[in-house]
């Protein structure tokens, strides 16, 4: 698996929603942020905006593997692309409260494959580059998890983001926030 193929899921659904009308709002959790960032390439005016949710948000040329933040070591440079990565189940230490959410994760959690994350994001579009975006960041998210380093380089740059005191995993565990959040992007 390549990284190509989840952008060309990331066309497929903004094709879809915009032949509704309106304008299409993305929303990328996590790894996300890399399809998310490349499909905006090619399909840029068809996007009013995108939301980035405790995402790693790619600079031209980085694969996910580079977007560790300061501090965590880089992954050996001869990681084989047909690895794939164990789920990992979550539980009340990762802000599962309600047993029902986590049973209901864990029995869809599958395998991350690692060339995705092989794959160098080119962004060479002025037009991507002007999609107006929302960054989020949630608290309680390790600070060696790859959204950190898109934090640091907004801070750097004095972009401006908003914080939700909740842990990575807000979209199932904090769903009302974050829906409110999402509900506020006009």
């Amino acid at each position: 698996m390549w990284l190509q193929e989840w952008v060309d899921d990331v066309i497929k659904a903004i094709t879809q929603a915009a032949e509704l009308g309106d304008g299409v709002i993305l929303v990328a959790h996590s790894q996300a942020g890399l399809p998310v960032r490349a499909a905006l390439e090619q399909l840029a005016a068809q996007v009013h905006h995108v939301v980035y949710l405790d995402a790693a948000v790619p600079e031209n040329g980085e694969r996910g593997v580079d977007l560790n933040p300061p501090g965590v070591a880089r992954p050996p440079d001869d990681l084989d692309p047909a690895l794939w990565l164990p789920p990992r189940p979550v539980g009340i230490d990762h802000g599962f409260t309600d047993p029902a959410i986590a049973a209901f994760v864990n029995e869809r959690l599958v395998p991350t494959p690692v060339g995705p994350s092989l794959d160098p994001v080119m962004l060479t579009s002025e037009l991507a580059a002007t999609v107006p975006a929302t960054y989020v960041f949630f608290s309680q998210t390790p600070a060696t998890y790859p959204c950190r380093l898109t934090q640091t380089r907004l801070q750097q740059s004095g972009t401006a983001y908003q914080t939700l005191e909740a842990g990575h995993d807000a979209p199932l565990t904090d769903a009302d926030d974050v829906v409110d959040l999402l509900l506020a992007v006009n």
